[in-house]
């Protein structure tokens, strides 16, 4: 609507124009608020990614370190088994 065309309005349709352009503001505000909530959500998703991607990178390495050497995939004794086999003999 051009200037022009604002100025042969009656009071009543102006205000009815500024009515909805309020309701359609207060509507964009919470959906742009809606968003920037998604956005931080999303932001910490990606840090919670990240940190599991980094467990997994160390799982990983630690696997193919044991793969590579054999002494490093030999596990410790438990007491409670090294107990067993002292008891046994």
């Amino acid at each position: 609507m051009t200037d022009k065309e604002l100025r042969k309005l009656k009071r009543a349709d102006l205000l009815e124009i500024l009515f909805y352009l309020q309701k359609e503001n207060e509507t964009l505000r919470q959906e742009n608020e809606a968003l920037k909530q998604q956005m931080a959500t999303g932001a910490s998703g990606i840090a919670l990614s990240e940190a599991s991607m980094q467990r997994l990178v160390d799982a990983v390495t630690n696997a193919v370190k044991r793969t590579l050497d054999p002494t490093l995939g030999q596990r410790e004794p438990e007491p409670s088994e090294s107990q067993a086999e002292g008891t046994a003999v």
